[in-house]
């Protein structure tokens, strides 16, 4: 970054001083204070102080931006090694030099922040609630219960499903927080938790971790376990596949601080449902597996379903699918979501009608960041605002044949190859170029 900097490419101030909140971060954590992760960082660096940050703060002061972490992490540094001197390079531009007479602090963004299981959880506070340990049989727990309205509270440790948890209608599953894991046995076909009648009603998942790899760890590496997932060796299963049918009253579905993870197939799939909920999850790292007919690999996917909102979760690294398919789905709400990093695009949606895209951070994605299909009749009345839409591979929004659209008031910065960031078409079709 200061190399580029020196070339006139400023790096350092790049998706709103993204660098400094990385460098705060690990400063904060180096020095031993506390910090959120969704993993368990790695304490091998911990209390080390080594050199090379100097330049940085340098930078940032000059910049007007307050780094007291990265500051403290330097103090410690010279005053544990003071013989490092060497290390920091003298030379530096004439506007370093003058210092701002006032830093502002830089702020974490708070778009789906936490989201997923917490890291601990207290008793719910109903009457009719009934506590499970892993020693139980969950699947027996839960049809002696089917149908009661009753909390299902599961304490802390590892439920090894041999086959796949169907779930009653009027029940409520609620988790011990990060602790309480879900995890399938090598038996376990089609996906972790189905739904077990058509007409189901009023489930509730809450506060767990369905975890799709061999076994569960919290690994410091996002990428730990990724080769598994990705070829002949992955799961080949949904995290949770819940599928109503036409003329069935299946509906009222909530998933609050749930975390489903690592799941070759679709973490979460949802079809033909009234009232679905999804509040403050976590659906990262699903989507691996190639699977034959319409593509099935995707963090979460709803079809077919009505009265749908979703807010402050995040749907992240999808290795081959998107971070959130809604296809043909009516009155449904998006917002303050994070949406990045996928392996095809962010938001893709087909044939939806009235619907709210709004405050979503959407970046990173392989594909665009909002993809708009055209199948057969086109989506309609669809707003998209509010939105930070960046660094995707293709256009920050894409759109076919959709009527009746508002989109305004989205910020776009470096999408696609292209100036433009935005495609809205008319047509009914894709056109490819000739290769």
């Amino acid at each position: 970054a200061r190399i580029a900097y020196t070339q006139g490419v400023d790096l350092f101030s790049a998706a709103d001083n993204r660098l400094a909140l990385g460098l705060e971060y690990s400063a904060r954590f180096i020095c031993g204070d506390s910090v959120y992760a969704y993993g368990v960082p790695s304490q091998r660096e911990r209390f080390k102080y080594r050199a090379g940050f100097e330049y940085c703060i340098d930078h940032f002061t000059a910049k007007g931006v307050d780094m007291p972490y990265l500051r403290e992490l330097c103090s410690r540094t010279k005053m544990n090694n003071p013989a490092n001197a060497l290390w920091k390079l003298t030379a530096f531009r004439e506007e370093f030099r003058q210092k701002p007479s006032e830093l502002v602090g830089i702020r974490e963004s708070k778009i789906a922040y936490h989201a997923g299981a917490t890291l601990e959880q207290n008793h719910p506070m109903k009457h009719s609630v009934i506590e499970v340990n892993n020693r139980e049989d969950l699947q027996a727990v839960l049809n002696a219960n089917a149908g009661s309205g009753k909390t299902l509270f599961l304490r802390a440790g590892e439920y090894k499903l041999k086959q796949s948890l169907t779930i009653p209608s009027d029940i409520h599953v609620c988790g011990e927080g990060r602790s309480t894991v879900l995890i399938c046995e090598p038996t376990v076909r089609t996906a972790a938790i189905l739904l077990g009648d058509l007409d189901a009603k009023n489930i509730t998942i809450e506060n767990l971790v369905v975890d799709g790899s061999k076994e569960h760890q919290e690994a410091y590496d996002p990428n730990s376990g990724r080769f598994y997932r990705t070829g002949r060796y992955s799961n080949a299963l949904a995290g949770i596949s819940m599928r109503g049918e036409t003329g069935h009253a299946f509906g009222n579905i909530k998933l609050k601080n749930l975390t489903v993870i690592n799941f070759s197939r679709s973490g979460v799939y949802i079809s033909d449902a009234e009232g679905i909920e999804i509040e403050h999850c976590d659906f990262t790292e699903n989507g691996a597996h190639v699977v034959p007919g319409p593509r099935l690999q995707h963090n979460l996917m709803i079809q077919h379903s009505t009265g749908v909102t979703i807010k402050g979760s995040r749907f992240d690294t999808s290795i081959r699918g998107c971070g959130l398919v809604l296809d043909h789905c009516k009155s449904l709400k998006v917002e303050n979501c994070e949406i990045a990093r996928n392996g095809w695009h962010g938001l893709l949606m087909a044939e939806c009608h009235n619907g709210e895209i709004e405050n979503c951070l959407i970046e990173g994605n392989d594909g665009c960041g909002f993809m708009g299909e055209y199948l057969h009749d086109g989506s309609s009345l669809i707003q998209i605002r509010n939105n930070k839409i960046q660094y995707n591979n293709d256009y920050g929004i894409q759109m076919f044949g959709m009527k009746k659209t508002d989109i305004k008031d989205n910020l776009y910065r470096w999408n696609g190859k292209k100036d433009g960031q935005e495609w809205l078409s008319s047509e009914k079709k894709l056109q490819l170029e000739q290769l």
